[in-house]
């Protein structure tokens, strides 16, 4: 019995091969790993561009790389922070649970 002849490489027929999305979902996780370990290897040079256009910011083209930069920094864990001031100079009110038991 010939094998190859009853499965076809064509979309059509996705029985052997696996369908795309089926291949993508179970690869998720490495696609995910190797995406993040990329764009940390990376990260240093976005850096290094965007000190270099704060030495010459007359620079062809600096416009387009600090914005590649800060897109590529922004993805990889290094963009800006924004921080909530949640310190209250008033008294607050701690509400306790229910007593069990007798009511004394």
């Amino acid at each position: 019995m010939n094998r190859t002849a009853n499965f076809s490489a064509s979309p059509a027929n996705k029985t052997y091969f696996g369908s795309t999305k089926t291949i993508k979902d179970s690869l998720r996780d490495e696609i995910v790993s190797a995406t993040t370990d990329y764009l940390a290897q990376i990260a240093p040079k976005a850096a290094v561009a965007m000190a270099k256009a704060l030495d010459d910011p007359t620079e062809l083209g600096i416009r387009d790389k600090m914005s590649a930069a800060k897109d590529l920094l922004d993805r990889g864990g290094f963009g800006k922070v924004d921080r909530v001031d949640v310190n209250s100079s008033g008294g607050g009110v701690f509400i306790l649970p229910a007593k069990e038991g007798k009511n004394e």
